[in-house]
């Protein structure tokens, strides 16, 4: 038999029917000039717990009062699970998902895992180069692709850009303001 699930100090009378964990990844993504689209991950984002269950019984809505009291008070709190690691969360949502019944409450919830700004997984961090010399055939897509740095940013610090497709080879292009 399972143990019971908790948040904070309440005790879910029967484990929910089901459970979600959810990890999710930032990325973003840029159209670069007369190419494809370049995808960037910006590292591991939130990690959502969600799910459904019913409360029954005498104290069915009673259950469910004091679970949505802790919903209502906004701190973040252990939730543990039978199955997944006690993990810090903030209580996300609570929903009702049917008009009460006498002895019955059938609901969804949604936790997210607090941060806090701990470090919860290696992001790499890299650093945009300051200059690019252009080589034979390079075009500012060429340059884009290569560098990283955006066509529109490295047509305002270098304006004396004539022709996007046509680079001098040899030309240091600058990347940053910083150079």
């Amino acid at each position: 038999m399972l143990t019971p699930m908790k948040f904070r100090d309440f005790t879910w009378p029967h484990n929910p029917c089901t459970f979600t964990v959810e990890h999710r990844r930032a990325l973003t993504s840029r159209k670069l000039p007369f190419q494809a689209y370049r995808i960037q991950d910006m590292g591991e984002d939130l990690c959502v717990f969600k799910g459904e269950g019913e409360f029954v019984g005498k104290n069915a809505y009673g259950d469910f009062l004091r679970l949505a009291e802790l919903f209502i008070d906004g701190s973040p709190g252990m939730l543990t699970h039978p199955v997944w690691p006690a993990t810090e969360v903030y209580f996300a949502s609570l929903k009702l998902r049917q008009e009460p019944k006498e002895n019955y409450v059938n609901y969804e919830f949604e936790f997210w895992q607090n941060s806090d700004g701990k470090k919860r997984g290696a992001v790499k961090l890299q650093l945009a180069p300051q200059a690019y010399r252009v080589e034979q055939g390079d075009g500012i897509g060429d340059v884009v692709l290569k560098t990283g740095v955006a066509a529109d940013e490295i047509l305002r610090l270098n304006p004396e850009i004539m022709n996007i497709n046509e680079l001098t080879p040899g030309s240091v292009l600058r990347l940053s303001s910083e150079v």
